[in-house]
């Protein structure tokens, strides 16, 4: 619900699924669907690490984060 709040007061929101559950079991793929729906980008904290030592722009850091993740 904080998800879909954010959304509608205009902010850019991932939600991290790997670090949420859904209530009852089978839900998960409907709930992507209408946060999606919604403008809310489901992602990971693999992925959203990844994209952030992109942006970073260090080369070390980078290639640390990288090795670490494998």
């Amino acid at each position: 619900m904080l998800a879909l709040q954010g959304a509608w007061l205009g902010y850019d929101v991932r939600l991290l699924i790997d670090l949420s559950c859904q209530r009852s079991e089978g839900d998960e793929a409907l709930v992507i669907k209408r946060l999606v729906l919604h403008g809310i980008i489901p992602t990971t904290v693999r992925q959203t690490v990844l994209e952030w030592s992109v942006q970073i722009g260090d080369r070390d850091l980078r290639q640390l984060v990288r090795q670490f993740l494998g």
